[in-house]
């Protein structure tokens, strides 16, 4: 089963913002939060990742704020529930791959640890594609997430390392 666009309810999309830069142990922490426009918003809603070489799993109740912003908890001052947004840290990697040709269509191959996958995918009408890797492998530390992209006038790979050791001081 694919994983991707084509599961997006019309008009709705979830995007990754960053919301702020902080200085932890002489090590620098990025958080992002994820906001969702075009669904509604007096909904509970489940947030599922997929990990490389795994199926889809759930991993949060979420809640969508008055401003989009995705929430575990929505605020409640009646009974004294602040908000809580769901941050994303370097769980997630976000690939822009461009310079494809409108509607092509090509192969991906991703490998995380030891676990790995092959797909199809199609870009987008500007020649892109945009995909969010979660590349952490259970029972696992650390590792290098690969990514190669596979299409009929060119093939692009990279590697990123990710989990213990990886963070690098900015």
């Amino acid at each position: 089963m694919d994983w991707g666009e084509k599961f997006n309810s019309n008009g709705a999309t979830l995007v990754v913002k960053e919301r702020g830069r902080s200085r932890v142990n002489g090590q620098t922490v990025i958080t992002y939060n994820l906001f969702a426009s075009g669904l509604p918003k007096d909904s509970e809603y489940t947030l599922w990742t997929k990990l490389v070489g795994s199926k889809p799993q759930a991993v949060a109740d979420a809640f969508i704020n008055n401003d989009g912003l995705v929430v575990n908890v929505l605020s409640d001052p009646v009974h004294s529930v602040a908000e809580d947004p769901i941050n994303s840290n370097y769980s997630g990697v976000f690939i822009v791959v461009t310079g494809l040709q409108p509607k092509e269509e090509f192969q991906t191959i991703q490998q995380s640890g030891r676990e790995g996958a092959s797909t199809k995918a199609t870009a987008a009408e500007d020649g892109s594609y945009k995909v969010l890797i979660f590349p952490f492998v259970k029972g696992q530390s650390s590792g290098k997430l690969r990514l190669k992209v596979s299409a009929k006038t060119c093939a692009v790979g990279l590697e990123v390392p990710w989990g213990q050791g990886s963070y690098a001081i900015q």
